[in-house]
């Protein structure tokens, strides 16, 4: 056994064993407590979240740097004073705001844990919104002695779900009241929206439209080319694509549609809905088909046009040929017989001689006039032929060098009708280009594809 002195020594040295139970020394107790006091305010002082501890009259009992840069005071200016009146006394637009109603404070008398909303005043007079959690503090009876309040800033989060807010009424907005039918679908094509436009030109109700998927509305003939294209914009070979084709309305009548694609990316830019804005195409279907119409009749008439004035040139040309030149032709021998007879009358002789020089000079204008109306080269022998005599006739009368290139091993037989339209527009063109652009040389090739 040791005696009181040995056991005195010992427990002045060092942790003693009493009744089974190590004890150790008040110093290392409170350096332990110290230690872990200083662990607590260093914690407490590095959150960015605001921390307020009030006592049971909701006085302010505490304040780390969060919180004193979240409100604008420092703690010893709001130490001792209701949190209430220093920091949430009033509303955004000046109202008082009693405490009575101050939800924060509810949780003190109602003893219960609370999150929420508020807004805060800051000490410069500006409003701005918190999220605050509020818990009551107990004694070892769980009798409340005060309150500890956790707030930080909303007021960007408050920013930014205003400004989705707005972002989200406007495409509601344009989506309810765009002329264009609107709908959105997921990539496999199903219905997500639609807007009233989109509905109202196909007859469903957009509960009815989520029920299928937008190939389904597409016709029967026009659906291979629509699907070709969408999975283009799916597989982002395209940023978008635009597509003319038919849809079937619920009462089966087709209807003809302007079609615009796009993707809507989620947070990651993936692809993640179809967006597709169409208009009702079938009137303007309807006038370009009626243009299209109106094109054919207009060239077949211009066709006409052309190919009844080359009958009319060769009707002239053979009425020139068939009688004036024959005429003119039957006259000189005429002439030439009363000049036999006039031999020996001087004057006689010479009149007659005038008058078989303007013979002459008619019978060779003629022949010029007949050529230019309608050559008898092209319609014996063709265009290759008529356009080679054409290169004389350049030569000749506008000093314009022509060459006429023909493909070789090509069978170049026309109707004639269609050799004259081309021999005429050929002729045209190089007058046209002598006179007005000065050109002095040209080729022409001609050639037959298929």
């Amino acid at each position: 056994m040791r005696s009181e002195k040995q056991v005195g020594q010992g427990m002045a040295s060092g942790p003693s064993l009493i009744n089974g139970r190590v004890r150790r020394p008040r110093r290392c107790v409170e350096d332990g407590l110290a230690e872990q006091l200083r662990l607590l305010k260093s914690v407490i002082d590095s959150v960015s979240v605001a921390l307020f501890i009030l006592d049971e009259r909701q006085r302010c009992r505490f304040m780390n740097p969060a919180a004193e840069q979240l409100t604008g005071y420092r703690f010893d200016e709001a130490q001792g004073h209701p949190l209430h009146d220093v920091v949430h006394y009033t509303k955004p637009g000046g109202r008082h705001y009693p405490l009575a109603e101050c939800s924060i404070d509810r949780a003190s008398p109602e003893n219960n844990h609370m999150k929420g909303e508020e807004i805060f005043v800051h000490r410069d007079g500006h409003c701005y919104p918190i999220a605050f959690t509020a818990s009551p503090i107990r004694d070892k009876a769980g009798k409340p002695v005060g309150m500890i309040i956790e707030a930080h800033d909303i007021s960007e989060q408050k920013a930014m779900e205003e400004a989705l807010g707005e972002s989200d009424a406007m495409f509601h907005n344009i989506l309810e009241h765009a002329g264009s039918g609107i709908a959105i679908t997921k990539l496999d094509g199903n219905f997500i929206q639609c807007n009233p436009a989109y509905c109202a030109m196909l007859g469903y109700t957009e509960n009815e439209l989520r029920c299928l998927k937008l190939f389904e509305l597409v016709h029967p003939e026009d659906r291979v080319g629509t699907l070709a294209e969408i999975k283009r914009l799916t597989m982002e070979e395209v940023p978008n694509v635009e597509i003319e084709n038919r849809y079937v309305r619920k009462n089966r009548e087709p209807v003809w549609v302007h079609q615009f694609g796009s993707l809507l990316r989620d947070h990651t830019s993936e692809p993640k809905y179809l967006v597709v804005s169409v208009t009702n195409g079938t009137e303007r279907s309807q006038t370009e088909h009626g243009l299209r119409e109106a094109q054919v009749r207009l060239r077949a008439m211009a066709n006409e046009l052309n190919l009844a004035e080359q009958r009319e040139r060769k009707r002239l040309a053979n009425e020139l040929h068939d009688h004036l030149q024959q005429m003119l032709v039957v006259g000189k021998p005429t002439i030439g017989q009363g000049m036999r007879f006039s031999r020996g009358l001087p004057e006689c002789e010479m009149v007659l001689k005038k008058l078989d020089d303007i013979l002459s000079d008619a019978l060779t204008y003629s022949r010029t006039l007949v050529a230019e109306l309608s050559p008898p080269v092209l319609h014996n022998l063709g265009l290759a032929a008529g356009l080679k005599w054409l290169v004389e006739y350049m030569k000749k009368k506008y000093e314009q060098a022509v060459t006429v290139v023909v493909s070789e091993g090509q069978n170049l037989k026309l109707p004639e009708d269609h050799a004259s339209l081309l021999f005429q527009s050929v002729r045209e063109l190089l007058i046209n280009s002598s006179k007005h652009a000065g050109t002095k040389e040209a080729t022409v090739r001609m050639e037959q594809r298929d």
